[in-house]
């Protein structure tokens, strides 16, 4: 592992802790920043043109970051559960033929990927 990965590795892990402490205290400051980073690491690491969804209509549902070009919308969130998933995936059914991609931003979301989730066009695995 080179130092660089164990920096990185080093940062999420704090700012997991972070949210997970800040959400407790009902602080979201740090979830909408966690929004931006995500903009910027989207753009820089595979070149999409993403923009947060939120400055232009405050907390939209279903919805943080949204690439109208490669038809991609992600949402950033502290709360990775199953419910929270679905219910994501059912908000963004305005946004037909766009790629759904969920991002925790505090825990890990390994047991979700083992679910099915359902919308009215198809059902998703990851």
């Amino acid at each position: 592992m080179t130092d660089s990965f164990r920096q990185i590795s080093v940062y999420f892990k704090l700012v997991s802790l972070l949210i997970i402490e800040w959400d407790k205290l009902g602080l979201y400051d740090i979830n909408r920043m966690c929004e931006f980073f995500y903009t910027r690491l989207l753009r820089e690491l595979y070149g999409y043109k993403v923009t947060n969804a939120n400055t232009n209509q405050a907390n939209t549902k279903g919805i943080d970051l949204i690439d109208t070009e490669n038809k991609l919308m992600v949402q950033v969130s502290s709360d990775c559960s199953k419910n929270k998933i679905q219910k994501s995936i059912a908000k963004s059914q305005n946004y037909i033929g766009y790629h759904f991609i969920f991002i925790s931003i505090a825990k890990p979301a390994k047991q979700q990927r083992k679910m099915i989730y359902n919308n009215e066009q198809t059902r998703w695995r990851n």
